[in-house]
Formats: C-alpha cells, structure tokens, sequence
C-alpha cells in the first residue's frame, strides 16, 4: 500500500513536470521571417527644360532686296547716257535730273558753233543717245528695266567753247517712244526735237571769244 503511494506521488510529480514547461528552457517556436518590403522611394525625374532653336542660325533668314526708287533709276539712266555720247566726242559740262519731276537736264560743249553742220550733228547725238536707251530699256533684252527708268523730259543746253549759253531745247519720252515703235519716223522725231530749239546766241552774229553781260548783250 505504501509502495503504490509512493509510486503515485511519483507518477504525479513527474506528470506534473510532465506538463508543466514554464521552468524549462522554451523550445522557440521560429515565427516565419517578413521579409521587408522595400520602400521605393520615387526619385523624380527633372522637369525637362526646353531648348529654345536660335531662329538666327537654324533658320534660313530670305530678305528682299528693296527696289530702286526713281533716283536710282535716273542715276543709271545718266551713267550709261553720257557714256554713249562721250563716244562721240562730246564734252558734257554738267548734268542731272528731277526724280519729282521726271526731267533729267544735261549741258554740253559745241565744238564750234560756227559751223553748223558740225554743231547739228552733235544735237542729233544727243537725240540718237537717247532713243537708243528709250528702245533698249522698253525691249526683251532689259526684262529688268522699263519706262519708269528713263526721265519724261531731258531739257538739254548747249555752250559755247568759252562757256556762255548757245542754245536751249529738249526732248520728250513720248516722242523717242513713237519713233522707236515705228509711229514716227527719224525724221520727224528730229523735226520735233528741233522745233524745240531756243538760241541764246544768233549763230550768224556767234564771235568766238565775246563775252555777255548779265542782260545778254555781247562786248
């Protein structure tokens, strides 16, 4: 009887140490790792700053030429008159022109006034230089050039060797123009020129040498 109280109190020791595991070293029990998620943290990526092209050098910069104005156009027109009439040994004394009133003025030297063939053929010089451009300028051959580029009127005087006015005359656009296109012949271009004829000095009475006073008369 003893014995199986024993064996009892044993039997229930050890069951209670059996059981009861708070004084033992616990076994952990491994919870499963969480693996951390990484914070990703959003790098911004910078605005994009726009490049603005430079128009100056990526772009073809086209300008137009400005057209000539009427000056200009006289200004050749004078050039290339008096080196046609300069061929034929005309000394021109001056020249110039009115772009506002579309005249164009040249003063030339006679090389004799006395006579009078010579001196007529030096008129029709003047008359011939001009038609020639009249027909040239208005023609295929100048696409670029055109009436506006040679004056109306060209009031033209002729001088004696020591200078004094000889006579005064000029010559209209229209009358080159009608001569040059056949309306006109050369004849009567040059009748029109020279009805316009105004001398200043008789070429009968013309002395070489003589001077006038201001109210024209010789001494």
């Amino acid at each position: 009887m003893t014995i199986l109280v024993v064996l009892l109190t044993i039997t229930a020791g050890c069951t209670a140490v059996s059981f009861d595991r708070g004084n033992e070293n616990p076994i952990p029990t491994e919870e499963p790792k969480q693996t951390p998620i990484p914070t990703v943290s959003e790098t911004q990526s910078p605005t994009p700053t726009e490049t603005v092209p430079d128009t100056k050098s990526d772009e073809m910069i086209i300008t137009t030429p400005e057209a000539p104005d009427r000056g200009d156009k006289y200004g050749e027109f004078d050039a290339l008159f008096l080196t046609l009439i300069r061929d034929f040994n005309i000394t021109i004394a001056n020249s110039g022109y009115d772009s506002e009133n579309k005249s164009y003025t040249v003063r030339y030297q006679l090389t004799n006034p006395s006579n009078r063939t010579l001196s007529m053929d030096e008129r029709r010089t003047i008359a011939f230089g001009y038609a020639f451009i009249v027909e040239k300028w208005n023609s295929d051959e100048f696409p670029d050039k055109d009436h506006t580029w040679i004056p109306d009127t060209v009031n033209i005087t002729a001088e004696t060797p020591d200078g004094r006015t000889f006579t005064t005359s000029h010559i209209k656009y229209l009358w080159a123009y009608k001569e040059t296109t056949g309306r006109y012949s050369t004849r009567e271009y040059i009748l029109l020129y020279e009805g316009s004829f105004d001398f200043k000095i008789d070429p009968d009475e013309y002395r070489e040498g003589a001077k006038e006073d201001r109210s024209g008369a010789e001494s």
